[in-house]
């Protein structure tokens, strides 16, 4: 696990000062492979595998922008391959997963549950002056619906 005097051997890079990294160190390298590998991108996981403190892994997201861009990258391969599964289930006649994508993908063909109004704006500055008495009458019924 990482000690207070490894976080800052890592943010010496050049005297005392604490800047932008450009490459990889290999503890840096080894979390990556395991999150992608062997943890199945999850960050505790990753953290044992590759035997290091969790706070050391944020203290990297803040402090080197290559670790970070990386970090992104296997996080969105985490997405695209809960994707191709997804994908997978709908095309085995999942009835779940299709109906998942559709409320989730399918919104303006009308596939969702319940009304859904989009209050943000208007609550967030105040002005419903510019409601039609419907959408006044939907946003009552949301809100009495939220707080029940």
């Amino acid at each position: 696990m990482g000690t207070n005097k490894e976080l800052l051997e890592g943010a010496k890079l050049h005297g005392n000062t604490i800047s932008k990294q450009k490459r990889l160190n290999v503890r840096q390298k080894r979390f990556l492979t395991a999150l992608r590998q062997n943890a199945a991108y999850n960050i505790t996981k990753a953290c044992e595998v590759s035997k290091i403190d969790r706070q050391l892994h944020y203290y990297w997201l803040k402090t080197n922008e290559t670790y970070k861009k990386l970090f992104d990258e296997v996080s969105e391969e985490q997405i695209d391959w809960v994707e191709t599964n997804l994908m997978k289930n709908i095309k085995e006649g999942n009835v779940a997963a299709q109906i998942f994508f559709l409320k989730t993908r399918g919104k303006g063909r009308g596939y969702v549950e319940g009304i859904q109004v989009d209050i943000r704006k208007k609550v967030a500055t105040d002005d419903l002056s510019d409601l039609s008495n419907d959408e006044l009458e939907n946003l009552a019924a949301t809100l009495s619906d939220y707080l029940k």
